[in-house]
């Protein structure tokens, strides 16, 4: 663009942390979006974390554009799931999670998708989390129904 301001992308979320359910926390959260490159193309999504115990969180997440369907091609979206602390007692500092998710895609289309991690904390600043996707009724690719990834990955924190 020629200006600054020309085709601007913003987002901007406000969250709340309370101990509104068996007294553990939760995070809430709700954030808006524009996009002034697809005239003025806004969102707006809901998140929910809400620890069940001391190790067992389940989330909950909902997104979803105005009729003028971003250029991704996602009308909406939504996913949940449940992550496990220290599954093994040995393994304190690892998670494992599985979560289910769905696409509404421009045009009437749908895509499913269902994962699974298992994230290794190896010390304090390295972590590995190998995972297992499956995606269903796969938008755009065609004949095929489903489609299987494994994926990896390493995180470095200081």
């Amino acid at each position: 663009g020629t200006n600054i301001t020309d085709h601007l992308y913003g987002i901007a979320e406000i969250g709340y942390r309370a101990h509104l359910f068996f007294g553990q926390e939760g995070n809430y959260r709700i954030w808006g979006k524009i996009n002034n490159k697809m005239e003025d193309n806004k969102g707006f999504g809901v998140s929910v974390d809400q620890n069940l115990s001391t190790r067992l969180t389940a989330f909950a997440r909902y997104g979803a554009n105005e009729e003028k369907v971003d250029e991704s091609g996602i009308a909406s979206a939504w996913s949940t799931g449940l992550r496990l602390r220290s599954p093994f007692f040995s393994r304190v500092n690892d998670q494992v999670a599985f979560a289910f998710g769905s696409l509404d895609i421009t045009g009437g289309d749908e895509e499913s998708v269902a994962e699974v991690y298992y994230r290794f904390q190896i010390n304090e600043h390295f972590a590995v989390t190998p995972n297992f996707q499956a995606l269903f009724d796969t938008a755009g690719i065609g004949e095929m129904d489903t489609v299987e990834l494994v994926g990896i990955r390493a995180q470095i924190e200081f």
